[in-house]
């Protein structure tokens, strides 16, 4: 099992910019994936078979965030950190909204499953 506290992440619908027919992240996606890798222990190895991810989700303010805009960002965010070789070996999401937090966090577990 492998618990993180990462930052809030941002809204899938805010993720790319575009020109023309080329998109990219946009900076403070970057910014959010160097944030993520920082949060990850030295010693962690790479998981390799099928993981359950719990998110508990505490926002920064009381705006209306829809929760599953979060995961793309925050699953694609630690892949790249090398947390796990890809998402789609999560088989089990589940996403709990919690109390405000000031700039808001994400309480993140990953199990591993048989």
């Amino acid at each position: 099992m492998l618990k993180l506290t990462l930052p809030w992440s941002p809204s899938v619908n805010n993720y790319y910019g575009g020109s023309g027919r080329t998109r990219f992240l946009l900076p403070k996606v970057t910014e959010f994936r160097r944030k993520v890798a920082s949060c990850i222990p030295l010693d962690h190895e790479t998981l390799t078979g099928p993981l359950r991810l719990l998110v508990e989700a505490y926002p920064p303010n009381k705006r209306r965030h829809d929760l599953d805009n979060l995961l793309k960002g925050t699953q694609d965010s630690l892949e790249a950190a090398k947390v796990y070789e890809n998402d789609f070996q999560i088989n089990d999401v589940q996403v709990k909204r919690m109390d405000i937090f000031k700039d808001g966090k994400l309480e993140i577990t990953i199990t591993e499953l048989d």
